[in-house]
């Protein structure tokens, strides 16, 4: 899991390794954890039971960042990597 710009900000992206040591195509996680895809998202940190992903989230204001901590539950990691390993 880690955090990409494109023309509209930061997002939370997922990449699964393959049997053959290659990735699956990066997926935008913006809709799964259900956050606007206008607001910047950052540095993901799931908990080590698995249970809880953490990311700090933010809109840009003109010459102010109003960062926030968020959470979503992180059960959709284990449920997308069948997806995205069968799509791949």
């Amino acid at each position: 899991m880690f955090s990409k710009y494109d023309p509209k900000g930061w997002a939370l992206f997922i990449r699964y390794r393959k049997n053959d040591e290659t990735g699956t195509r990066p997926k935008d996680l913006s809709g799964i954890v259900k956050c606007p895809r206008e607001m910047n998202m950052d540095c993901p940190s799931v908990t080590r039971d698995g249970k809880h992903l953490f990311f700090s989230g933010s809109f840009e204001v003109i010459f102010e960042i109003n960062e926030k901590p968020f959470w979503a539950d992180a059960g959709f990691i284990d449920e997308l990597r069948q997806t995205e390993l069968r799509q791949n």
